[in-house]
């Protein structure tokens, strides 16, 4: 079966559902993304899987699952290159379909049914797609009380990759996710890239996207949540404090926000989570590479 059987038109700066490529980047998902891919193929014309497991077995694994499936195409990163990689990746065959738009998730993202159409509908009366990022509300199945709250739209000064709709001319304008930094704070750097080049951000407030972050832990005083492994942690370190030395005069009030996040997961760490001498050890390496310019992914026989 063909990939698609029409390529997109798109006529000014008219947003419609059937014009965006949904761009998913893979890593090992579970049994049900299959399921999630074909909802999202209810709203997209297109989805693009980017597995960058560099695994043999998961390529089988993802090929067993979408061989022949029309509006589905599959691309394998040959090693783990990263999340930033992945997206750019994605992105470079979203635009060599023709599509003028691309929609990135994670692969445990889960929109929300017949919610692409009505998003772009609302979102093309007040902003032109062509000078604006629009992200999606997320949060978890809990939030049920925010499922319909509210149709419009608020400005921020970034946001989180899965969700967002990105026109690709917007795209090449901004310039490709920062490969350096591999994973963690590779949307926050490319959103302040797009705001150095005037393009607004904004988000979408009804909930339309179930996104988990990170895992959660149960505490004496309640859930934790995100918890990531202390290799995640290096990489958040690493690369926020980056974006800390590298914008801390543009973008005062988010390099505050910055701070907050890096002083919330210091007292989460001392606090909660374990081996506490390995979440420490890769705070510490991930401050130091980052004052010694050493980004990149971690070497693989750095463990945490």
């Amino acid at each position: 079966m063909s990939l698609i059987t029409d390529k997109p038109q798109v006529e000014g700066n008219v947003f419609k559902a059937r014009t965006v490529c949904a761009v998913v980047t893979s890593f090992f998902p579970d049994e049900e993304f299959p399921l999630r891919i074909k909802n999202l193929l209810d709203q997209a014309q297109c989805v693009v899987v980017v597995d960058d497991s560099g695994s043999v077995g998961e390529h089988h694994r993802l090929n067993q699952w979408f061989h022949g499936v029309e509006g589905v195409k599959v691309i394998h990163h040959p090693s783990n290159l990263g999340v930033a990689a992945a997206l750019n990746t994605g992105i470079e065959k979203a635009a060599e379909l023709g599509f003028g738009y691309a929609l990135l998730l994670d692969d445990d993202s889960q929109l929300r049914a017949e919610f692409l159409t009505g998003l772009l509908a609302e979102f093309e009366k007040s902003y032109d797609p062509n000078r604006t990022i629009v992200g999606i509300n997320f949060g978890k199945l809990s939030r049920k009380e925010d499922v319909a709250s509210g149709d419009n739209f608020r400005e921020v000064e970034s946001l989180i990759t899965a969700g967002c709709i990105v026109s690709i001319n917007l795209h090449q304008t901004i310039g490709p996710f920062r490969t350096d930094f591999f994973i963690d704070y590779v949307d926050h750097d490319y959103c302040l890239r797009a705001r150095a080049h005037g393009i607004r951000l904004v988000q979408y407030s009804a909930l339309g996207l179930i996104q988990p972050i990170g895992q959660t832990q149960q505490t004496s005083l309640g859930e934790l949540a995100s918890v990531h492994s202390a290799t995640r942690v290096y990489y958040f370190f690493r690369n926020s404090t980056t974006i800390v030395k590298e914008y801390y005069r543009k973008y005062p009030q988010f390099i505050l926000w910055i701070i907050y996040q890096q002083l919330k997961t210091i007292a989460k760490i001392l606090l909660f989570l374990h081996p506490k001498h390995s979440y420490i050890k890769a705070m510490f390496r991930g401050w130091l590479d980052s004052f010694s310019c050493s980004l990149g992914k971690m070497p693989d026989g750095r463990i945490y």
